[in-house]
């Protein structure tokens, strides 16, 4: 994907992009407050289109988010409009599994001199808020929540852990095989339609804030703030649509919000038929 990235920055509010491991934590966390991690498309029974002049036009020109193969593919497109080198690495999502179903996550790798880096603007509320260094170990990013990556033997990956309620929590693992854009579009596919995929059946969205993270998960709206956080339950359409334009900056109008609270509704139903 080639990139105006005067537009891509000005979308975002940077002025430059160094090619620079400062650089690389400017980009992902201005990204990430920017562009929130939204899975409308999916969650509506769609598939996201992936074609470059679609995404620029929805996330760019529309101010809409997207989920990883569209908020991290324009985020790759723009480091090597700035000189970076970035390689792309599809990961098998975890979340508290020993181990991850198929390659559906999109991520990349960049090297900077002896260092590499894993950056990652589309993983949502749970992901690093900037770059992981590859060689491993414990980290804290942006926002103060701490990661680390480790090798493991027994599945070859770099596995993503996050600390969380006292332990580690994996979030994905990484097996550094080549990634072609077919490989993408299948992911793509796979993580819009299949039975087994959250993003169909769940609405998830996510943003950094000032202070924090905000995330949205189904009805559950919450603020992470250091170690504080403060959770509620949406009531009805009208507060989805308020959450959705006011505290994530979506341009969502009254009648998406109302379709949504109604997929909300047929899945809630649908559940405690179940």
């Amino acid at each position: 994907m080639q990139i105006d990235l005067s537009a891509y920055l000005l979308r975002i509010g940077l002025a430059a992009l160094p090619r620079s491991a400062a650089g690389l934590a400017r980009v992902q966390g201005a990204q990430m407050r920017a562009m929130p991690f939204e899975n409308i498309v999916p969650f509506l029974g769609g598939v996201p289109d992936l074609a470059p002049a679609a995404v620029w036009v929805r996330s760019i020109e529309g101010g809409w988010g997207g989920y990883c193969f569209e908020l991290n593919g324009l985020l790759g497109a723009a480091l090597a409009a700035a000189g970076f080198a970035p390689r792309p690495v599809l990961a098998r999502v975890r979340m508290g599994a020993a181990e991850g179903g198929p390659r559906s996550h999109l991520a990349f790798v960049v090297p900077l001199g002896r260092r590499r880096w894993l950056v990652d603007a589309g993983f949502g509320g749970p992901g690093p808020a900037s770059p992981l260094d590859l060689r491993g170990g414990e980290q804290t990013d942006a926002l103060g929540a701490r990661f680390r990556l480790r090798a493991e033997a027994r599945s070859g990956e770099t596995v993503l852990d996050r600390w969380r309620g006292g332990g580690w929590f994996p979030l994905y693992g990484i097996d550094h095989a080549p990634v072609r854009p077919a490989d993408i579009l299948a992911a793509n596919h796979v993580c819009a339609t299949a039975p087994f995929s959250q993003f169909p059946r769940r609405l998830m969205v996510a943003r950094i804030v000032p202070g924090g993270r905000l995330a949205l998960s189904d009805r559950r709206l919450t603020r992470h703030g250091g170690a504080e956080e403060d959770s509620a339950i949406l009531p009805d359409a009208a507060a989805l649509h308020a959450a959705l334009a006011g505290d994530f900056g979506l341009p969502v109008d009254a009648a998406l919000a109302r379709r949504l609270w109604d997929r909300l509704m047929a899945e809630e139903r649908s559940g405690a038929a179940g």
